[in-house]
């Protein structure tokens, strides 16, 4: 036989003979484990259960203890009180006026007024309030303008606020024609 054959031969025959050559073990991971999940922010069990929360709204629930602390009478009397009590968003938007933490502006929209407000309050929830309350007069405006053929949602808005300055509390801030803001004045 010829030589480099014959080594060829012995080569694989070593090669392909059981047990010489040992397969890789190979391990694929797809997934990372809950802890490196964890490790690096993510928690989908709570992502879940925010995102359920949000899609299904509830009632806030109103501690027991709170019940029984508001007063001699309990159960749903309590909570009929809590609600007669609450400030609606026209209530708490005239007491911001008059603390200059909002303003009525000329365009017919809150305003914000943070660097002349003499109160104390939670920028989060103000933003939230003048923002509802701006969108409700926007949706004013345009139900105003639809209902009335001819008459643009500029020219429902200009009507709508010639009466509306005549309900802002007395001493609350409106701006003025040359963009500055005031205390609006009311004859007694």
């Amino acid at each position: 036989m010829n030589e480099p054959r014959f080594r060829r031969f012995v080569w694989m025959a070593l090669v392909l003979a059981p047990g010489c050559v040992r397969a890789p073990e190979v391990a694929v991971v797809s997934q990372h484990t809950a802890l490196e999940r964890q490790a690096a922010g993510e928690y989908p069990d709570k992502e879940q259960e925010l995102d359920a929360a949000a899609i299904s709204p509830a009632p806030t629930p109103i501690p027991r203890e709170q019940l029984q602390s508001g007063g001699e009478a309990t159960g749903l009397g309590v909570v009929d009180d809590m609600v007669a009590k609450a400030e609606s968003d026209e209530e708490r938007l005239d007491v911001l006026l008059i603390a200059r933490c909002v303003g009525e502006a000329e365009n017919g929209l809150c305003e914000v007024t943070p660097d002349r407000c003499q109160q104390e309050v939670d920028a989060n929830e103000l933003t939230r309030l003048v923002g509802r309350i701006n969108v409700h007069r926007r949706q004013i405006w345009t139900l105003v303008a639809q209902r009335s053929p001819g008459t643009s949602e500029a020219r429902a808005r200009e009507q709508w606020q010639q009466l509306h300055m005549q309900r802002v509390v007395c001493g609350g801030q409106v701006q003025a024609k040359g963009g500055g803001w005031e205390a609006k004045t009311c004859a007694e």
